[in-house]
């Protein structure tokens, strides 16, 4: 049977019987698909889950059908979403919980992973899955709201940090970074009366313009309203790429 090239509807025939419900369960079938959320549970290890990439049958859509899906379970591994490497389009939501990482992409080609409790505008241009939002507007981040000290995951690069709230001395609730990983990026925004204070992982260092810190070492703010941007150049460096007040460090 003749179908449509990325929802997998089967096309009418003039020798088909009963064509009016047939064209009636299709369009009920593509409603419901566009339209309600589906969730899947991807709990586990490190692995593959590929979509189901069935046709559009009467009340019964595949999942690669619908336009809202989301993902849950717990991960104990890095988790990989293939899609069909034909065009599409789809908004993600990670709900997953551990500290792994989720990824959407075709069978051979890059993919998009998208951080836990995001949701991600992808598509396929029939060979790489690509962020819709991340291209238009340069990056949608979270703002995580932290007044004890946090210790930064990977899985939340691209996230807002900010210590609104907090009191007492900035050493005992730091905001600590991974180990630096090439790519990795966050914002830090002071929004207290009280110091902000971000600190290295050993080995690493934290770079504002010309002025390297220590080894494992910080950098502190002291008034409402500073702000900056890190991001990891290789294994071992952050680099400050925006800077708004003043931030001290140890050398």
């Amino acid at each position: 049977m003749v179908q449509t090239l990325g929802l997998k509807i089967t096309h009418l025939t003039s020798s088909q019987e009963n064509k009016e419900d047939d064209h009636n369960n299709g369009l009920d079938a593509l409603d419901s698909a566009r339209t309600a959320l589906l969730s899947i549970d991807v709990a586990g290890g490190a692995g593959d889950v590929e979509l189901e990439d069935a046709e559009l049958q009467a009340d019964t859509p595949g999942e690669i059908q619908y336009a809202f899906i989301e993902f849950t379970g717990a991960l104990t591994g890095n988790r990989t979403i293939t899609v069909p490497d034909r065009s599409n389009w789809w908004r993600f939501h990670n709900n997953t919980t551990g500290d792994f990482t989720l990824t959407v992409q075709t069978a051979l080609g890059s993919g998009v992973e998208i951080q836990q409790g995001n949701w991600a505008s992808l598509r396929t241009d029939g060979t790489d899955v690509i962020n819709l939002l991340e291209d238009l507007l340069g990056g949608i981040v979270d703002v995580e709201i932290k007044t004890t000290t946090y210790d930064i995951k990977t899985i939340e690069s691209f996230k807002s940090f900010t210590n609104e709230g907090a009191t007492g001395n900035p050493a005992t609730r730091p905001f600590n970074l991974p180990a630096a990983e090439a790519g990795l990026r966050y914002f830090f925004i002071n929004h207290a009366s009280a110091d902000m204070r971000v600190v290295a992982a050993t080995g690493d260092t934290i770079r504002i313009a010309a002025t390297e810190s220590a080894s494992a070492g910080n950098i502190q703010s002291n008034a409402v309203g500073d702000t900056v941007q890190l991001i990891a150049i290789n294994a071992t460096e952050w680099f400050a790429i925006a800077v708004n007040g003043t931030w001290s460090f140890d050398v």
